[in-house]
């Protein structure tokens, strides 16, 4: 009889497959709001192009400027979730680490 891995012992785990499930429910979400929000400025000035060209009333700056601007903030915002969320799945995993070395 063959004598399995810890790390093989683990991933068979209850608590490990739905670290992954979680973990793979975040990312493809994170994937598909990110890609909306990155393709929603050239998807715009394609569109309406007339609209993104009419000044805004704050300093009057295009309004596809100020959706460029935003995709900055956006990108910050998107890295700081996702830091969030990969310090959380460290945890979960060093948890799961803990609970199979036993």
């Amino acid at each position: 009889m063959r004598r399995r891995p810890k790390a093989e012992m683990m991933v068979e785990t209850h608590q490990f497959q739905a670290f992954i499930r979680q973990k793979r429910r975040f990312l493809v979400t994170a994937t598909v709001g990110f890609t909306g929000c990155y393709l929603l400025l050239p998807l715009a000035i394609g569109i309406v192009p007339q609209w993104m060209n009419r000044p805004s009333p704050m300093y009057g700056l295009p309004w596809g400027w100020w959706l460029a601007f935003a995709q900055v903030f956006m990108t910050w915002f998107f890295a700081w979730v996702y830091w969030r969320r990969a310090k959380s799945f460290d945890a979960i995993v060093e948890e799961i680490k803990k609970r199979n070395c036993r």
